[in-house]
């Protein structure tokens, strides 16, 4: 058997490493390491020491490989074409570098193909060899080749499911880097659907923005709050060959250092969000900050669509463009780094800090002197009277066409109700990475709730459906937090047997229910309707499985660095508990409507 050569990299001032030079194509990569991708180099060169760096599309290791003996804590390798995983491995062993340090795997990151065997077309059988294709006969332009090409059988799963499965520690920087040739689109899908991709430190995807799915995905990761500097892409791109157009861009979350340093985020964060806002910000400068009106016919168009029957809650479709959700976003930050409670980050999930600790209060007084078009608009838009009668309306009736027989409103307190007061309390909070609220219902006082995402395909809220039949073996809930049994409160011991089904034993009685994240868009919210407002006159039988099999809140705990929300409540007030209401809250409550001017009886 033929000895393989090993190739020496010196990779000054850090030193050097080896790889295995068993073909043309492997020498040429350990050649090119230095001029092949200079703003590559320079992105993982900053990565700090407490990092971890998942590589999507690792090869035969050529970035892995001093990524792990020089720079980052842990690297979590992915690669699935079966003789560039062998060649990792080998690079790997000659190194010396354990799954300690690297975790190899030979899966295929996909959110269209995820869990499930999928045929990976290649481009060629050697060691070192790129552009194969995953599920679609197809060139690294996305355009099909006619031709038969060989295949091979990988398996894949989704980047939210390697994420969470990792166990990627809380306080710890996670850069992500992907060079798939083609569907770098279909592998970032996940993050942000899940949420994830607000977790993130950084992340680097080779792209070309004349391919129609790269320009998508560009945009998606603007919109969700990540910047790119061009100065660094126009650096990284090919002038020239079949691969001209393509650049590696690197995105960080576009909120400054100091922002950071305010919310107590943990001090690695911290340090590496500076350490790369100071490479990338350079080229910040390039970016034009939009001239939004909030006056625009876009705005405001409030539409329904139902999602759950029990509980109800529906989905508010068209409440915020695009572009409006940016400038809300920055004018709640610039609120928050004014003033601020004190906070803290918890790191070990095995006892979660109490709710507070990780939500700040925004000032109404002083979003409003900050932007006051944008209070202005929410005025008009969720104090309008026919807008309000709209919203109460669809919360009695979401998803079901019994609704009025399911909720009965009370009819031996029909005239003193009808003479109650609507109040519309709207507030904004920033909630931090490992935010919770357990499932609860709300308090009777509230008719219903709207909450308002502002920070593009961060966390919404999760709902808790009743199962319907008992469960059994409940195991310990794992990965997703390491949320242990009792973690909820001291009344409650939580269980969980599969990926969502949970038992909550309370006062000797078991209740379960699965949960489900609602699933919006860009300026969409969820509208939580409570059956058990004193609106309403539930039968007992119904009251029961409202308290105690289905609810809403914001769990598992988020995985935000940082989360923007809007809320905005209906309560039902009577006249003589207006005075009070009004000493102990400084929101704006200013709008009270008599429920019969609004309501639909």
């Amino acid at each position: 058997m033929p000895v393989v050569e090993q190739l020496q990299i010196v990779y000054e001032p850090y030193g050097k490493f080896r790889i295995n030079g068993s073909n043309t194509i492997a020498r040429w990569r350990c050649q090119t390491f230095h001029e092949k991708e200079p703003t590559t180099l320079e992105w993982i060169q900053r990565l700090t020491k407490h990092s971890w760096l998942i590589d999507i599309g690792a090869n035969i290791g050529i970035y892995t490989i001093p990524a792990s003996l020089f720079h980052v804590g842990r690297v979590i390798a992915l690669e699935p074409e079966p003789r560039n995983y062998a060649e990792l491995l080998e690079n790997l062993d000659i190194n010396l570098i354990d799954d300690e340090k690297v975790i190899a795997l030979p899966l295929a990151i996909s959110t269209e193909f995820s869990d499930q065997s999928t045929k990976l077309f290649l481009s060629e059988e050697k060691a070192g060899s790129s552009c194969h294709q995953l599920g679609k006969n197809q060139d690294h332009m996305l355009k099909r080749i006619q031709f038969n090409r060989k295949s091979r059988s990988v398996y894949s799963i989704s980047l939210e499911q390697l994420i969470c499965d990792s166990c990627v520690p809380n306080d710890v920087p996670l850069h992500i880097k992907v060079d798939v040739d083609g569907i770098e689109n279909d592998v970032c899908q996940s993050l942000f659907s899940s949420s994830l991709i607000h977790r993130l430190s950084s992340i680097q995807i080779e792209l070309n923005k004349d391919i129609e799915k790269h320009f998508e995905l560009i945009s998606k990761l603007e919109l969700a709050g990540f910047f790119y500097s061009k100065v660094q892409v126009e650096k990284a791109t090919r002038k020239q060959g079949p691969y001209s157009g393509f650049a590696e861009y690197i995105f960080i979350p576009s909120f400054s250092p100091e922002i950071f340093s305010m919310l107590s985020l943990p001090d690695n964060i911290i340090e590496q969000h500076q350490i790369l806002y100071n490479y990338i910000g350079k080229g910040k400068e390039n970016i034009v900050e939009p001239v939004i009106s909030f006056n625009s016919e876009e705005s405001g168009a409030i539409t329904f669509a139902a999602f759950s029957c029990v509980p109800p809650v529906g989905i508010v479709k068209s409440i915020f463009t695009n572009s409006q959700l940016q400038r809300i976003a920055r004018s709640i930050i610039d609120v928050v780094r004014t003033s601020r409670p004190n906070l803290s980050f918890k790191v070990d999930n095995s006892e979660y800090i109490r709710d507070e600790q990780l939500r700040v209060s925004v000032s109404s007084d002083q979003l409003k002197s900050i932007d006051p078009e944008y209070w202005d608009f929410l005025r008009s838009l969720f104090f309008d009277k026919f807008n309000v009668g709209k919203i109460l309306s669809v919360s009695r009736n979401i998803n079901s066409p019994d609704a009025r027989n399911r909720f009965p409103l009370q009819k031996n307190k029909l005239g003193r109700i009808t003479g109650a007061n609507v109040v519309c309390r709207i507030r904004h909070f920033v909630d931090l990475h490992g935010f919770y609220l357990t499932r609860h219902v709300d308090s009777s006082d509230t008719i219903t709730a709207l909450v308002i995402p502002l920070l593009p395909y961060s966390t919404s809220t999760s709902v808790m459906f009743p199962t319907g039949r008992p469960r059994y073996n409940y195991c310990a809930f794992k990965n997703r937090g390491n949320l242990l049994p009792g973690s909820f409160s001291n009344q409650l011991e939580v269980y969980m047997q599969d990926k969502n089904i949970y038992c909550e034993r309370i006062k000797g009685e078991e209740y379960h229910y699965s949960l489900k994240k609602v699933p919006l868009e860009p300026g969409e919210g969820a509208l939580i309707s409570n059956p058990l407002s004193i609106l309403y006159d539930l039968v007992d039988t119904h009251r029961d499985i409202y308290n105690h099999t289905s609810g809403h809140g914001v769990f598992p705990p988020m995985v935000d660095l940082v989360r923007p929300v809007l809320l905005v409540d209906y309560l039902l007030k009577y006249d003589e508990e207006l005075d009070s209401l009004f000493s102990k809250s400084s929101e704006d409550l200013s709008m009270i409507f008599k429920l019969s001017e609004v309501f639909d009886f």
